[in-house]
């Protein structure tokens, strides 16, 4: 600041240093650094200010608004402040254009107060100080050609930006004066400012929606009456939320005039762009819910829906489509007449004979038009492909809302769709290729929205989602990635079918790594709400738990968990209705692999680059819902796996001509599920999920139940190794293998606990790796010791092992608690009836070639067994 003293210096045009640009940066930063002390030391319109014209035209060059360094552009804007000071009340002459990147950069250095602990905080807080006292952006806001309005929000933006909670109220109130100034030079503030303060200052969103009770008043809804007077359509559909939030507080104050004047209003909006017409039909029907269906029924009869070249046209189609899913009862019959009447002539391009509700055919020679000054309107999209897609989408809402009763309009609509999707020429026509990008995304959109709805679920069929990778496999990378953001969109609902996250795992094979990594984080998010989601359905249950008898055992997860000749011989004592297990992400896995099956570029099913392609696909599932697992997830998986390998598919007809066709659809299929299991029992080794020996239930439409398949398809050239990934499970297992080692390694001759986890009257087994026993056993006195300790621990484990599987085949057999195993007891070899023959799971490692490829490397030679046994009889010799 000027010195208070009332000296002013006597300044020289020799202490004035040069800031070239052409000078080091050091040197720069230091001739900057001493022109800014001596520019603070001057008073406003100081006498001798023309000394500083040629330093003031220097530090205009775009050289110092984009240095790499720091400090340099905030002397820099420092010394202009100074400048702009000892100049006030006028600015110094510049050409305009200068004079707006001066400000600009005035403005982002405002920014950086954001930052606290920044070391040049206190300079910039003498810049913002600099900038209050004199009001320097007076000048700025009376620039022409819209410069001023440019600085004024980029100045409020930052400002809004950096304010913080630590901040002194001495900085707030600096940052205060500058916005009251800004504003109070305006004689009419631009809607660009009026907009960053409704967003910054009354957030719409948190305020006028969540607490409308802050209208709770006639001033307030006079208000907001007058602004809406006002048809401001940047405004307009901020303000019609708003006043559709207070609508019970209004029918509440029973103002009768306000409501006239409201709804004579709100009518007039409804001639204006659809999304401002759309939000005025919703609030009309919140302000007259009781007589909303007069109301609708009234505007449908005084709608002329034949001017195909009127600019009102698509804001009618618009509101139809709502009007229709808003009072489906009474609307429904005109509505679906209306409906198909326009479609029949904007897409069949036809007329009927009797020249139904006098409908022209102006829509031949292209004669659509659109209202002007639409705000966010693109205007690469043409008035022809903006009338079929509202067309589609108000089909659509007319579907959704008429539910039943929508039999031959959802023909239609559904048709529509398809063409959307699939790029018909007869339905895309002449259209540009952003026109056919926005076409082929609307039909994405509304055939999710009757994928997700519950009752048009039953009549999508596995060709819908078929189409819908197709998009996915598109080579638009717009058309991919909004795809894929509208999938995890519909994913969000819990109950959303499963088969769109199967869909959305297909982002495995997407060349941007950031856009797979995003598709990976929105997976985990997904999984993990939809198990958050059937533990809060779970915990209702808790109450009156599920029961099912079934052979003497008992389930609580609703499954069967016989082999197939026994499916039958269970009875049910509950009435209330289970959770479906279609809900579950892991039944994700049996659509995606029946979705890999039909992948055009699967041919062959022994085509072994195919099938490591397949590969990443499955890893990139299985990784994302490996993740944060439960123990008992291996048990469900072999099922799952089971029950596919004992089917077929579905969608292929049974005709002698389809015979080799249906052969190589079930044999893909199969490989896929061997694929499957090699990878699971590879990647998940710590799920042990060798013992199941349930069937879990399959969608009738995509697969039919046959013979169980015992072949494996994978051939013999086919080899993978995958590193095993660490999956978090619920249960705690790691503890529990502690104890196993610690037990072991006291060898006492107490009863060994079994370390097992149950899911229904399925025992999991987790055995402890090898890393940690090694860990465990290290150390001693010398190296004997070592040896020694090892070769027992490593007996004594093997003969642990074999001990608790017989203590599990004794619990099957007699339906009791895992008994105790004797230490003592000697090591017997598994016969004809043990468990694992008896339950004749047949996937075993040993039948898979690639798994028994991997397997037999891993698998100690005899040799290393005898060793280990002699080291045993000198042990026992010794005690």
């Amino acid at each position: 600041m000027a010195s208070s003293s009332g000296t002013v210096p006597d300044i020289l045009p020799s202490q004035i240093l040069s800031v070239s640009p052409s000078l080091p940066t050091n040197k720069l930063l230091d001739n900057l650094t001493k022109n800014q002390r001596l520019l603070q030391l001057l008073p406003q319109n100081y006498e001798k200010r023309h000394y500083f014209t040629s330093f003031y035209k220097t530090l205009l060059d775009d050289f110092f608004y984009s240095h790499e360094r720091d400090d340099v552009q905030l002397y820099v804007a420092m010394c202009l402040a100074d400048v702009i000071r000892i100049w006030a009340p006028n600015l110094p002459d510049a050409p305009p254009e200068k004079l707006l990147n001066m400000f600009l950069f005035l403005a982002r250095q405002l920014l950086g107060l954001k930052k606290i602990d920044d070391p040049l905080f206190s300079r910039r807080y003498y810049l913002l100080e600099n900038l209050s006292m004199v009001q320097s952006f007076i000048p700025a806001v009376n620039l022409e050609d819209n410069r001023g309005c440019q600085i004024s929000t980029v100045v409020l933006n930052n400002l809004f930006n950096a304010v913080q909670k630590k901040h002194t109220d001495q900085l707030k109130n600096l940052m205060i004066e500058i916005v009251s100034v800004i504003l109070a030079e305006y004689e009419s503030i631009p809607f660009s400012l009026l907009e960053l303060l409704f967003a910054r200052i009354i957030d719409p969103e948190k305020v006028f929606i969540q607490h409308p009770f802050v209208f709770n008043s006639s001033e307030s809804l006079e208000l907001l009456f007058n602004l809406l007077k006002q048809r401001v359509l940047e405004l307009a559909p901020i303000l019609i939320r708003t006043i559709e939030a207070c609508a019970p507080l209004i029918i509440t104050l029973n103002q009768n005039n306000m409501m006239i004047l409201l709804n004579s209003e709100l009518s007039s909006y409804l001639t204006l762009h659809p999304p401002i017409a759309k939000r005025a039909l919703y609030c009309i029907c919140a302000l007259n819910s009781n007589n909303k269906d007069e109301l609708l029924q009234k505007m449908i009869d005084d709608t002329q829906y034949d001017q195909f070249d009127s600019d009102q046209f698509i804001t009618n189609l618009v509101l139809l489509g709502h009007m229709i899913q808003i009072s489906p009862i009474v609307l429904g019959d005109i509505g679906k007449r209306i409906l198909t009447n326009i479609s029949k002539y904007i897409v069949d391009k036809q007329q009927t004979n009797d020249n139904e509700n006098n409908m022209t055919t102006s829509f031949f020679h292209g004669n659509f038009t659109l209202l002007p000054d639409e705000p966010h309107a693109d205007p690469e999209i043409g008035a022809d492909a903006r009338v079929k897609r509202e067309l589609v989408k108000a089909m659509t809402r007319a579907v959704l809302g008429l539910r039943e009763n929508s039999s031959g309009l959802f023909n239609i609509v559904y048709k529509l769709i398809k063409k959307c999707i699939e790029n018909d020429q007869d339905f895309t026509g002449e259209m540009s290729e952003s026109e056919i990008i926005y076409i082929r995304l609307c039909g994405l959109s509304c055939l999710l929205k009757l994928i997700c709805n519950s009752y048009f679920y039953k009549s999508m069929k596995p060709d819908d989602f078929l189409i819908i990778i197709n998009l996915l496999r598109d080579p638009s990378s717009i058309i991919r990635q909004r795809t894929y953001r509208k999938l995890a969109e519909h994913l969000r609902d819990p109950i959303c079918p499963i088969e769109l996250l199967a869909l959305l795992a297909f982002a495995a094979k997407e060349p941007e790594r950031e856009h797979r990594e995003q598709i990976r984080r929105l997976m985990l998010q997904i999984i993990d709400t939809r198990r958050e989601h059937i533990k809060l359905q779970l915990s209702y249950k808790t109450a009156q738990p599920t029961t099912t008898i079934s052979n003497n055992h008992e389930h609580t997860n609703g499954f069967n968990h016989d082999d197939d000749n026994n499916t039958n011989n269970y009875l049910s004592i509950n009435n209330d209705k289970p959770i479906d297990y279609t809900l579950y992400p892991e039944y994700s896995l049996t659509y995606f692999l029946y979705f890999l099956s039909k992948s055009p570029a699967f041919i062959l099913y022994n085509d072994i680059e195919m099938l490591h392609t397949m590969t990443d696909y499955i890893l990139f599932l299985f990784d994302a819902l490996l993740l944060r697992c439960d123990t008992t997830v291996g048990l469900f998986y072999k099922g799952l796996l089971r029950s596919i390998k004992s089917s077929e598919d579905a969608t292929i007809i049974l005709d002698k001509e389809e015979i080799i066709e249906r052969k190589d659809a079930i044999k893909k299929l199969h490989v896929l599920v061997d694929l499957a299991y090699v990878i699971l029992s590879q990647r998940a080794s710590s799920l042990m999920i060798c013992r199941a020996s349930s069937n879990v239930p399959l969608p009738d439409m995509y697969f039919k139940k046959t013979r169980y398949n015992h072949l494996s398809y994978l051939p013999k050239d086919f080899k993978i190794k995958l590193k095993p990934i660490t999956t978090t499970t619920v249960s705690d297992t790691l503890t529990n293998k502690r104890t196993i080692i610690n037990n072991i390694e006291t060898n006492n001759n107490n009863n060994n606990e079994t370390n097992t986890t149950t899911a229904s009257t399925i025992t999991i087994i987790t055995t402890p790796p090898k890393t940690t026993r090694r860990k465990r056993t290290s150390g001693g006195e010398n190296e004997n010791e070592n040896d020694n300790k090892r070769r027992k621990i490593s007996v004594n484990t093997k003969q642990q092992k074999r001990k608790m599987n017989h203590s599990i085949t004794e619990n099957e057999d007699n339906n009791s608690t895992s008994s105790s195993v004797n230490s003592k007891k000697p090591r017997k070899n598994p016969s004809g009836g043990s468990s694992r023959s008896r339950i004749n799971f047949p996937y075993e490692k040993p039948q898979l070639r690639s798994a028994s490829a991997s397997s037999a490397s891993s698998t100690p030679s005899p040799p290393t067994r005898k060793t280990r046994r002699k080291g045993l009889s000198k042990l026992v010799a010794k005690n």
